[in-house]
């Protein structure tokens, strides 16, 4: 739950990041960010923020509980029809000039946004929200490493499933059931890739099944009171033929993860983590075949800021969660990705993921 003080604490985040930008007021519509900055949980909704002040504006579904939950910390108007028609009432009595914006929203809803503030310019300002995201607080943290201990019970319950001839699909079956028991959320669509599909970064899961000789990957959350965790672990299936190049492959991606690993504490620049990663990979011969970013944050979202890749201006800071996951995918033979989840600390990190990774291989 979020409380009173946090949200005086996240309002006045804003605040300054008002002033920063010159702005007269926040528009917050993002549903992930009107909950950060309320603790209130509704499918429509959107707060105004000012100097002085902060407005919730809801639809007649929420209104008696979000004056009952909200009072006090912001003043309660009904909306109707998506509330641009509010919106235009407030942002006219209030006599602003600038308005911020998020950048994520709609193309429709902005030229709607537009209209309503009239005489007033908008100013995309993701970044006040995206800033004061990335970084945790430790009822945050707490509960993404709560989340992460549930996902790794998860993921062993799921080994000792699983058996020669479950297909991908069967084995997300078994973990979603196993997820419904517990009372929590998958925080995206489990990646199960066996074989060759591994080679398959976001690989959906099919009916191929498990087979000797191969590797099994798993990549898989939590989601639970609104937080996220993330890892993948990757595994070899045993059997008397399993190709040359997939020791190797594990080996280095491994190594790459801990040189990156290695790299962070408050202050380090995104791109340079990722560079440690990514240049070890290419020096043993595999450049070409890790494609993708080496991390991102983790919270109310399974992928928000920081973003750690090559293009990357973002610097760690103390609080921030973050995922490594570099890996090698090699078409036609399989892939390999390793994930752990971290807390930046001022002079390094707090790793949230027990789940050993080690080269194992899967007597099945």
């Amino acid at each position: 739950m979020i409380t009173k003080e946090t949200t005086a604490r996240r309002l006045r985040t804003i605040r300054r990041g008002l002033e920063k930008g010159k702005l007269d007021a926040l528009l917050v519509i993002d549903r992930a960010n009107t909950y950060y900055v309320s603790g209130f949980e509704c499918s429509n909704s959107i707060i105004v923020i000012t100097a002085t002040g902060a407005w919730f504006l809801t639809d007649f579904r929420y209104m008696e509980k979000a004056g009952r939950d909200l009072g006090g910390r912001f003043e309660i108007r009904a909306m109707t029809q998506g509330g641009i028609g509010e919106i235009k009432d407030l942002l006219k009595g209030l006599r602003v000039r600038k308005v911020g914006f998020e950048g994520s929203i709609p193309f429709a809803q902005f030229r709607q946004l537009e209209k309503a503030a009239g005489t007033g310019k908008l100013v995309e300002a993701s970044a006040i929200l995206g800033q004061s995201r990335a970084v945790k607080d430790d009822a945050e943290i707490q509960l993404v490493a709560e989340n992460q201990r549930m996902n790794e019970r998860l993921l062993r319950a799921a080994l000792e499933r699983v058996e020669l001839g479950d297909s991908e699909i069967d084995v997300r079956r078994g973990i979603r059931a196993e997820m419904l028991a517990l009372g929590v959320e998958e925080a995206f669509d489990s990646i199960i890739a066996t074989g060759a599909n591994s080679s398959l970064p976001h690989a959906v899961p099919s009916r191929r099944k498990i087979a000797r000789n191969g590797f099994l990957l798993f990549d898989m959350g939590v989601k639970r009171h609104h937080y996220h965790s993330d890892m993948t672990r990757t595994y070899c299936v045993a059997g008397d033929r399993v190709h040359s190049k997939l020791r190797e492959v594990y080996d280095v991606v491994l190594e790459a993860q801990l040189r990156a690993m290695a790299k962070v504490k408050a202050g380090a620049a995104c791109r340079v983590v990722d560079a440690a990663a990514r240049d070890f990979i290419s020096s043993c011969g595999y450049g070409e075949n890790f494609g993708h970013g080496l991390g991102h944050g983790v919270g109310l979202e399974i992928h928000e800021g920081p973003r750690l890749n090559p293009r990357s201006e973002e610097l760690l800071e103390e609080g921030m969660v973050i995922t490594i996951e570099p890996g090698i995918y090699l078409p036609g033979v399989g892939g390999v990705r390793i994930e752990d989840l971290l807390v930046v600390t001022r002079n390094g990190y707090r790793n949230l993921t027990a789940m050993p990774k080690r080269w194992k291989t899967l007597k099945l």
